[in-house]
Formats: C-alpha cells, structure tokens, sequence
C-alpha cells in the first residue's frame, strides 16, 4: 500500500511537471506572438507608408541619439534638409498618384546614394531629412551634391513639362555650426530654405564662424 502511494505521488509530479511544461511552451508563444505583434507596431510607426524610408518619428528619435553619441565621443554629426522642387506641379499635372511615385523614386535613391549608418526620413510633404553620423562640414556639403547630381536620373511620369526632378538641399555639422540638436535642425532647414531662395538646385550648408543663429522657440 506504501508502495502504491508513493508511485500515485510520483505520477502527480510527473503529471504536474507535464502541465507546467505544456504552460510555460504557450507562455512562451504568447510572448513570442506579442514580440513580433510590437515589432510589427515599431515597424508601421517608423516606416513611412508612401516612400518606404523612415518616419519623422522615428528621425526624432535618431535624431536625440546620435547627437548624444556624437557628444560622448566627441564626434561631428551632421544633418541635410531636402526638398523637391516645385513639387507642387507635378500633383497638379500628373495627380497625386504619380506624385507618391516620384516621392518614393527620390526616397529609393536617398537610400541608394547614402551610407548604412546614415539615416534617411521623410521630414514630411515633399521634404526629406538625413542623418550623417560622423561626418563633417565638408563631407556633408559633398553628399549634398551627389545627391542632387542623383535625382537627375528619377524620371517623372506621365505626359508633362516638367524634366526631371531637382532638389534644393541645406546642411548643417555639429559641433562646426551648432552644439545643440534643435538648433542643428534649424540651422539645416534655413540653409535649404537660402538653397531655394538662390534659384533651387543647388546646396547650402552652414558654419558656426559666418551664420547668425536663429532664434529657438
């Protein structure tokens, strides 16, 4: 009779032990569902449905980052502001359909003609932002102007007059033009703002030395 207890107590352990395995293994699923559920979330936030690079969230966020690494190691970081010129004109002669087309050619050729490290956005409407970590003042006037020698080969579609595509670009460097990141953001969006007011198509970036700084709100 001891005997029969003591294998009706051994097969409850088992048994309990064969329950707790068969939870931890759904448990284990559900995590796992709920993982690839957040990445797919992350995903949908961080992506920009139109072009296919990365959101203004997700460059914002990038943004604090980098600028932090770049002060921890004192590093240069820089950043281009870039907008499609006359932009407009395409929506109103080709539609909107081919407007997304050609936001999303120029989205794929920012990806093309940058490095991995670099970080590529969609700043919004037809404006796009560029991360460049650990580069400087000249290196990053030089990427301006291979990307504006780029966008030359994005076709527009349709039957329309406008050619093909140019950009007016500005750019700024930490530390060269500024030491803090919302300043930084600001500086580049002026010089692209003076890259637009000189005649389009052409790059603007910016030096601490020679640019009275904006004021930030």
């Amino acid at each position: 009779q001891r005997q029969m207890c003591i294998r009706d107590r051994v097969e409850a352990v088992r048994r309990a032990a064969a329950l707790a395995e068969r939870g931890y293994h759904a448990f284990m699923d559900a995590v796992a569902v709920g993982r690839a559920e957040f990445e797919s979330i992350l995903t949908f936030v961080n992506i920009d449905e139109v072009t296919g690079v990365h959101s203004r969230r997700y460059f914002n966020e990038r943004l604090g980052e980098e600028f932090g690494r770049a002060r921890r190691y004192s590093h240069p970081l820089s950043m281009l502001i870039i907008d499609l010129d006359n932009f407009k004109r395409v929506n109103d002669l080709s539609g909107h359909v081919e407007g997304d087309s050609v936001l999303r050619k120029v989205g794929r050729m920012l990806m093309d003609t940058t490095r991995q490290a670099d970080v590529v956005c969609r700043f919004g409407g037809d404006e796009f932002a560029i991360l460049l970590p650990e580069t400087g003042g000249a290196d990053t006037e030089r990427t301006g102007e291979r990307i504006r020698l780029a966008v030359a080969g994005v076709e527009i579609p349709g039957d329309n007059e406008l050619g093909n595509p140019t950009l007016s670009i500005g750019g700024a460097t930490f530390p060269e033009s500024s030491e803090e990141a919302e300043e930084l953001l600001a500086l580049a969006d002026q010089m692209c703002l003076d890259a637009k007011r000189a005649g389009k198509n052409c790059v603007r970036t910016v030096s601490y030395t020679h640019l009275t700084l904006p004021t930030i709100l």
